[in-house]
């Protein structure tokens, strides 16, 4: 397998750390973050699929979503 040597600033390889789950390599969650988009037809289906939540529950969720995502991809670190 071919390689090649990247520099990254400090911010990047913190992110990097951040999103690392156990066992994965950092090329292993370049290629899983850098994958992660999904075709809108995924996630519409799985809406269809979820059961109906209260208004005050869908709030808390839509909040749980958004800070996961932050903690995920910070902004301003591009990968």
């Amino acid at each position: 397998m071919r390689g090649k040597n990247v520099a990254l600033r400090a911010e990047a390889i913190e992110a990097l750390e951040r999103a690392r789950r156990e066992g994965e390599s950092y090329s292993d969650v370049v290629v899983r973050l850098a994958g992660a988009r999904r075709p809108m037809a995924d996630t519409i289906e799985a809406l269809r699929r979820m059961e109906p939540v209260e208004s005050d529950e869908l709030d808390r969720l839509v909040q749980e979503i958004r800070r996961d995502g932050r903690k995920e991809r910070p902004r301003g670190a591009k990968l």
